[in-house]
């Protein structure tokens, strides 16, 4: 922990960090003048402080990550919710976690993951169905997707290749990014799906076959 120095060896508990957040934004640590030059954002960054949004609404405040460590600390002006989340291991996206908490503080409908599910193995009959090339009206984006060693692989043009894993017939992962990828039902003749539903972060993305 002394290795990162003032970029990360601060140990803390989320209530601590939530009452810190909530004592700067209330002006009991430093002058208004003071709070309002950290919050002068410029290429995305103030000093010591960055905003993130959530729907319309902003949160200024740190979020960061060092040593599989990762921490969001965030505070709306507008209403005062402030909200601390903390990690010190993941195996799931955290930006879906930050997501549900906010959603459930501001009583939205909240989907709940299904961890039950698990990885299959499918034939490379069955993964040639989803190969060729698709596109959204949605997001200035194509996908191409390809079998390579047995494994469906996918790569949005101008990004790196993504190894996909099979949760069903239909539906394939990449749970690093929170990615979530549900192909049509493959036609009987010929053997081809004409599209997907793409699901990241929240939001749902249509593709068809080019």
């Amino acid at each position: 922990m002394s290795v990162p120095h003032g970029a990360g060896a601060i140990v803390s508990t989320a209530k601590d960090t939530n009452q810190f957040f909530t004592a700067l934004f209330g002006g009991k640590l430093i002058s208004s003048d003071s709070l309002s030059t950290m919050m002068k954002l410029e290429d995305g960054y103030g000093l010591g402080m960055t905003a993130a949004p959530f729907g319309e609404k902003k949160f200024y405040g740190h979020f960061g990550g060092i040593d599989g460590f990762v921490s969001a600390a965030g505070y709306n002006i507008e209403d005062g919710l402030n909200i601390t989340v903390l990690s010190n291991a993941l195996n799931y996206n955290f930006n879906d976690v930050l997501i549900a908490v906010l959603k459930t503080m501001y009583g939205l409908s909240t989907d709940i993951p299904d961890f039950s599910a698990k990885p299959i193995t499918l034939s490379e009959k069955i993964l040639s169905s989803f190969e060729g090339k698709y596109a959204s009206t949605q997001v200035p984006i194509k996908i191409r997707f390809w079998v390579e060693n047995g494994r469906l692989m996918s790569q949005g043009e101008g990004q790196g290749a993504l190894p996909l894993t099979a949760y069903s017939e239909t539906e394939f992962r990449f749970d690093p990014a929170g990615i979530v990828i549900n192909f049509d039902k493959p036609s009987a003749s010929p053997s081809q799906s004409n599209g997907f539903i793409l699901s990241q972060g929240g939001g749902k993305y249509d593709f068809k076959r080019q």
